[in-house]
């Protein structure tokens, strides 16, 4: 396993701490953002990092040793820093574009034959069914579904492959990485790794990553909280503060027609989730008890 670092970043307060922060980020100050679960807000250093490269690419052009030699160590890099961010081995990550993707690396990864069975809850999101209903279409699995409530508290084989997914030693004409990088294929957007790399590192040692995971829980269970008490509220995240997430239905009202109203009246920006008929909020460790509270009176206003 990786030895960690520890990064300890000062903190005058909190409230200094999220001001800082949230400067990095302007898309946090132009909006109520709370729809991080969907996609987050870019800080200042992903968006200096990705214009770095893709400037270096446009200068120097894409070839050469100079440039295998650096696209490869920003993917190392990422990957190394991603394995740190989930306390695994650099050997046990594959970068993907987006989690959609990871999801039909792993799916499509088994031999399946008809008849074989997978079972799946009633809550999963449509990018874990999507690859299923394929499957299903394809080698006419069965998939079954745990009717876990509304409120849902009831070894990988290989897929595709590409220039990263082999070994290139000589004397071997083919033969699979025994790392998770067997997974990948071949050249990617290198500025968007780059980027990657530098948020995580400014996540580490400027943010901190237990003080953002302990915000992230604290606002969550604030707005739990905050959203329960407001009337036709029914919240569905069985309990407050186990993640980010917080999921409810507003009685009588359109889904959809909050989720503008809320945008064009409000500047708040949040989603729906069409299966359930609900509505999602994710909070980030950049948002302020303040945003929430003025989602709640902005609901009660609707």
């Amino acid at each position: 396993m990786l030895e960690h670092k520890i990064y300890l970043p000062v903190v005058l307060s909190d409230l200094t701490h999220i001001q800082s922060i949230r400067q990095e980020m302007p898309a946090t100050t132009a909006h109520i953002y709370l729809n991080t679960g969907t996609f987050g807000p870019l800080p200042a250093c992903a968006i200096q990092a990705m214009q770095e490269r893709i400037q270096a690419e446009w200068r120097d052009g894409r070839l050469g040793a100079a440039f295998f030699e650096s696209l490869a160590n920003i993917y190392k890099n990422a990957r190394s820093s991603v394995a740190h961010l989930l306390n695994a081995d650099a050997d046990e990550i594959s970068l993907t574009d987006n989690t959609g993707e990871g999801l039909n690396v792993i799916s499509h990864g088994f031999n399946w034959h008809e008849g074989d069975e997978v079972i799946t809850t009633n809550h999963e999101h449509f990018s874990a069914l999507a690859p299923l209903y394929q499957l299903r279409d394809r080698y006419g699995i069965v998939i079954r579904f745990a009717d876990i409530g509304p409120k849902g508290d009831a070894p990988i084989l290989k897929t595709y492959v590409g220039y990263w997914s082999a070994k290139h030693e000589e004397g071997t004409e083919w033969e699979l990485e025994d790392s998770a990088k067997r997974f990948e294929l071949g050249g990617r957007q290198t500025a968007a790794v780059a980027g990657q790399c530098a948020v995580l590192q400014w996540l580490e040692e400027t943010v901190g990553y237990q003080w953002m995971f302990e915000r992230i829980l604290t606002l969550s269970a604030y707005a739990y909280h905050a959203l329960k008490v407001l009337p036709d509220v029914t919240i569905l995240t069985p309990r407050p503060g186990e993640s980010g997430l917080v999921s409810f239905l507003l009685d009588g009202h359109d889904v959809k027609e909050v989720v503008t109203q809320l945008r064009d009246l409000h500047n708040i920006y949040i989603r729906d989730i069409p299966s359930t008929r609900s509505l999602r909020i994710s909070t980030g460790f950049y948002n302020t008890e303040e945003e929430i509270d003025i989602l709640a009176q902005a609901l009660r206003e609707i």
